[in-house]
């Protein structure tokens, strides 16, 4: 559960900071920022794993991790350009509730998770929070 907490906090983090980048910079300029020193972390840390996880052996994690990172760096990009025209109060709700609702049920489809009862209705209630906060939007 600490790692659940910690990478909530730092996202959080990187929400605000990625919104006022945005609107500093040119989005695509901050974009490439964030995500050039987001890779020096990581890479530092698994230079020595590359040895232990060939891509003769292990194809489908390194196919699955570089599609992973695609579509972060695209996330990135495209979560920037929301913020230059949109309120953080606007994207991040729709953003990362529609982005839990999607994992959960493609999961559900592709992966065989059971989503439990107490789980559907946790969803149900993410999307009526979605809905909530678009509409306040529209009507301010």
């Amino acid at each position: 559960m600490i790692y659940i907490a910690l990478t909530t906090i730092f996202y959080t983090i990187a929400l605000l900071a990625i919104a006022q980048a945005s609107r500093r910079l040119d989005s695509t300029f901050a974009t490439a920022i964030i995500n050039t020193l987001s890779a020096i972390i990581p890479i530092v840390l698994s230079v020595k794993l590359v040895e232990k996880y060939p891509i003769s052996q292990y194809r489908d994690g390194w196919f699955y991790a570089i599609g992973a990172g695609i579509a972060i760096a695209l996330f990135t990009l495209f979560l920037a350009k929301s913020f230059v025209f949109n309120k953080v109060g606007l994207v991040a709700p729709i953003v990362y509730g529609g982005s839990l609702v999607g994992t959960t049920l493609l999961a559900s489809w592709l992966f065989g998770e059971k989503i439990q009862p107490l789980q559907g209705w946790g969803i149900a209630v993410i999307v009526l929070g979605i809905v909530l906060v678009v509409m306040s939007v529209q009507k301010a």
